[in-house]
């Protein structure tokens, strides 16, 4: 699996656990101004009036906050299925994109080589006896 294909299922499981993360809080926001007006109607239910009030106020601020985590997955999802699609991959063309990355891969390491570093050995300084352990072919010899 590719990076690009496992963000865009990142963010799409985001996108939905934020949905209905956001959808739960409203519910429970709703539920508790129900009880906020239950409480208000009875003796002495002030006190548990306001700590509704400010409970409801809470879970609407929490689902305000998982609305704005969707929207931002669901951006990153539409990003991630830009860079998944052929036609973006085409519009480089064979422009030179600059990174770090080797455009060839051998089957061998390389050095590279830098200033003041010593040359490269031309035979491994390896004891006689042990030769034929570090022999990269019959040819060696």
């Amino acid at each position: 699996m590719k990076v690009s294909d496992a963000l865009h299922a990142m963010h799409k499981n985001a996108e939905a656990y934020h949905i209905h993360k956001a959808e739960h809080h409203r519910s429970m926001a709703e539920n508790h101004e129900k009880l906020a007006e239950f409480h208000k109607g009875m003796d002495g239910g002030k006190d548990a009036s306001k700590v509704h009030k400010a409970m409801a106020a809470a879970h609407e601020a929490t689902a305000d906050n998982h609305d704005q985590q969707s929207e931002f997955h669901a951006a990153q999802m539409a990003e991630c299925e830009k860079a998944l699609s052929a036609a973006d991959l085409a519009k480089s063309g064979d422009r030179i994109i600059p990174d770090q990355v080797r455009g060839v891969i051998t089957s061998f390491p390389m050095m590279v080589p830098r200033a003041g570093a010593p040359q490269n050995p031309q035979a491994p300084n390896v004891p006689v006896e042990f030769a034929d352990l570090v022999k990269v072919s019959d040819d060696d010899e």
